[in-house]
Formats: C-alpha cells, sequence, structure tokens
C-alpha cells in the first residue's frame, strides 16, 4: 500500500500551454522520487459506516468492533519495494500544522480484522498529504498463493 500511494505531485502544466499531457520523461523522473511517509500510531477500531454498507457480506462477518484500538509502536514491518523512507508519526507535531513539516504523505489505518484462516482481511487505510488534503478507502483483501489481492476497495471520504 505504500507503493501503490506513495506518489509525488506531476508540475503543473506550462502557464501558456492548452496542452496537459505530462512528457514521458517527466513522468520517469517522478517514479524515482523517493518520499519520506508516515504512519499515524493510532489504528481506530470503527470503519467509515457508509462504506461498511458495500463490503462483501463474507468479508462482515469477521469484523469485530468491540476490540479495543490497536498502536503501532514501530515501522520495522512496513517496506516499500520503491525505498520510500517510512517513519512514525509524531502525533504532537501534526497538532501544530495543517501541513505536514517532517514527511511527504500520511497513512493512517483502521485496525486490521482477519478470517480465522487469516485468508481475508479488512481495513481502511487513509492518504493525505496534509491535515485538509486527503482520502481514505476500505479494503477488502484475500491472499492467494501467499500474496495478498484487493478483491474490493470502496471509497469513504475525502477532506
Amino acid at each position: 500500500m505504500v507503493d501503490k500511494f506513495s506518489l509525488p505531485l506531476p508540475p503543473p502544466p506550462p502557464l501558456d500551454s492548452k496542452d496537459t499531457v505530462i512528457p514521458e520523461r517527466i513522468i520517469d523522473s517522478l517514479r524515482e522520487v523517493k518520499m519520506t511517509v508516515a504512519v499515524h500510531p493510532r489504528m481506530g477500531r470503527y470503519l467509515d459506516s457508509r462504506g461498511m454498507k458495500e463490503i462483501p457480506q463474507e468479508f462482515k462477518t469477521f469484523i469485530d468492533t468491540t476490540l479495543h484500538n490497536n498502536y503501532i509502536n514501530t515501522v520495522k514491518d512496513f517496506y516499500s519495494k520503491k525505498r520510500h523512507t517510512i517513519v512514525l508519526a509524531d502525533t504532537l507535531e501534526l497538532k501544530k500544522s495543517y501541513d505536514f513539516d517532517d514527511f511527504d504523505m500520511l497513512f493512517s489505518f483502521s485496525r486490521i480484522w482477519y478470517n480465522t484462516e487469516k485468508t481475508k482481511a479488512v481495513f481502511e487505510l487513509g492518504v493525505s498529504r496534509s491535515r485538509l488534503w486527503g482520502s481514505a478507502t476500505i479494503f477488502c483483501l484475500e491472499k492467494e498463493k501467499e500474496s495478498w489481492h484487493v478483491v474490493k476497495s470502496i471509497p469513504t471520504t475525502m477532506w
């Protein structure tokens, strides 16, 4: 998920041009940008109520919102194949500004619910570039041959 959603912003088009197509050489250079991505330490126990209605029944059966919040204490289990730097977000620093000064993007996760066989999972992921610019999506995943695949993604919120 870190690599899928950690994308730098493209440059604005030239002022004197009506062409909005980004040249391939710029796209290639954007792919090589290494970003600093922060992970919010609190994993909430609720999913967006509007999105819950769209979750397939086979995934709803193992969601338990009576469990307590989870907390992430380290980022050692997060990785990026594109070599983005992943850090744990400082929640005190987040409250000081609308913009993120110490990192490029913030990832916020709900608690991750698994079925008893650990072959299906559901969670909500929020990705933001500032406190006023982001979106969240519920993901329903299924494990096939040791690899997780998205079965359904449900956009829930934009801010």
